[in-house]
């Protein structure tokens, strides 16, 4: 018997209802915070490329579908998590400003940016791709200072 079932009749009537239901079944808050972490607080690595890192945000995005994030925070959240060199390919393709375009064609362009990216190979990218101890902790603080700006930005769009 699968756990829908053991719901009283009526319970369920709407497509939304079901979800809330599920989610509940299925996903602890625990599991939710630590997913809505990894979202908040996402930042391309060093050793990404963009392509990777996009698939990796969606990866994220996917596994926590009730996040509560709006398009334009996430599209935010990763734009500024992501290394700077791919920062400056967006805003040059949205000639300016990346974060002042429209968030439809902001997603467009980062699936568009992502499919080109993908298909070069590793010898495409000759940045310096060394993982020393250096750079793992810079990593780290980049994260957290990531993390945090995105928090304020949330605070700010729902205040």
């Amino acid at each position: 018997m699968g756990w829908e079932k053991s719901l009283p009749h009526g319970t369920i009537t709407t497509w939304d209802e079901c979800k809330k239901a599920f989610l509940a079944k299925f996903f602890s808050t625990g599991r939710t915070a630590k997913l809505r972490g990894e979202i908040s607080s996402f930042i391309q690595r060093n050793n990404e490329t963009f392509a990777e890192a996009w698939e990796r945000f969606k990866g994220y995005t996917s596994q926590c579908p009730h996040h509560g994030f709006n398009n334009e925070s996430l599209l935010s959240t990763l734009y500024r998590g992501c290394l700077p060199r791919y920062r400056e390919m967006l805003d040059t393709a949205s000639n300016g400003n990346f974060l002042n375009q429209d968030v439809d064609d902001g997603w467009q362009l980062v699936e568009n940016i992502a499919n080109s990216n993908g298909s070069y190979g590793e010898e495409y990218d000759r940045t310096n791709r060394s993982s020393t101890h250096h750079s793992i902790e810079s990593d780290e603080k980049l994260r957290k200072d990531v993390k945090a700006l995105n928090e304020k930005l949330d605070k700010l769009i729902l205040s």
